[in-house]
């Protein structure tokens, strides 16, 4: 039997959705092998009537906990605060607009109890829209290029220890990445494990071109910089060199040139890319629950 089961959902005009999402989550926590669950609600400064929604959550039911944050922090930080704010022995982590459906994490905890430290939601089946699913297939494309035991390196639906949480935690807050789950199967988790798990496909989705275009290239950044990059700025080096031969000079300098550009560019994309600076500050405005 679990102690306490503590769900983060960060919210972010998803007035329509989080009365349906806490009564699926209570629903289904109730066939768990948990003997409390929290809901921890990170509002990060809805312009709608989110908050609203969720101090009236909180006050029916003891189980729901609202933070309402002082300033539009983006969904990596908010994640920061919400497992600041969790007190359970198992942390999870679900989106607010109902593509994740709660009634899979039975699923996801139920791995834990088999001595796993770590679960990932593996999304399949259909996503809201086409970009969306676009974008999760470039960077599983890229993860299974790189060999990473971690396909859906952007999948926000998991289930975690509170240790492997806390790292999480630290490992965004240090980074204001939200693509961490590379280095937590490598560097963190003792025993982590991905679950295949069906979205829903009549979700709505705040994912813009511009944030999935911010998600590729933050993985990108921080899977390709430690190898790809390295060897690319050597072999552009190497190519380089070979241009003081007179018969080579005019094809290796060019392509050396282009070759060094890109690696050198890989390398440098840590700072370059959203959430690329340290550090992760986020001011409570209100608190209820």
């Amino acid at each position: 039997m679990i102690g306490r089961l503590s769900v983060v959902v960060p919210v972010y005009g998803n007035e329509t959705t989080i009365r349906e999402l806490v009564d699926r989550l209570v629903g289904v926590a109730a066939s768990m092998p948990v003997a409390e669950l929290e809901v921890v609600l990170v509002d990060d400064a809805s312009p709608d009537g989110s908050w609203e929604i969720i101090e009236e959550l909180a006050a029916a039911d003891p189980r729901v906990v609202g933070v309402r944050l002082a300033a539009n922090v983006g969904q990596p930080t908010v994640y920061c605060a919400g497992i600041d704010a969790a007190t359970g022995d198992l942390v999870a982590t679900i989106d607010a607009d109902l593509e994740h459906p709660p009634e899979a994490l039975a699923q996801l905890v139920a791995t834990l109890g088999r001595g796993h430290d770590l679960a990932v939601a593996r999304r399949v089946g259909r996503s809201t829209t086409q970009l969306r699913r676009v974008g999760s297939r470039a960077v599983e494309l890229l993860a299974g290029v790189l060999g990473l035991t971690v396909t859906d390196a952007g999948s926000t639906y998991v289930v975690a220890t509170a240790a492997v949480a806390a790292e999480i935690r630290d490992l965004i807050a240090g980074t204001r990445r939200q693509m961490v789950l590379g280095d937590i199967f490598r560097d963190t988790a003792q025993h982590p494990v991905v679950v295949d798990v069906e979205m829903a496909a009549s979700a709505t989705s705040n994912y813009s071109l511009r944030r999935l275009l911010g998600r590729f290239g933050e993985f990108a950044a921080t899977e390709l910089e430690p190898g790809l990059g390295r060897r690319t700025a050597l072999l552009g080096g190497c190519v380089l060199a070979a241009g003081i031969h007179p018969r080579w000079r005019r094809v290796a300098l060019p392509l050396g040139g282009v070759l060094l550009g890109l690696g050198l560019l890989v390398l440098v994309a840590r700072t370059v890319v959203p959430g690329g600076r340290r550090g992760s500050v986020y001011e409570v405005a209100a608190r209820v629950g």
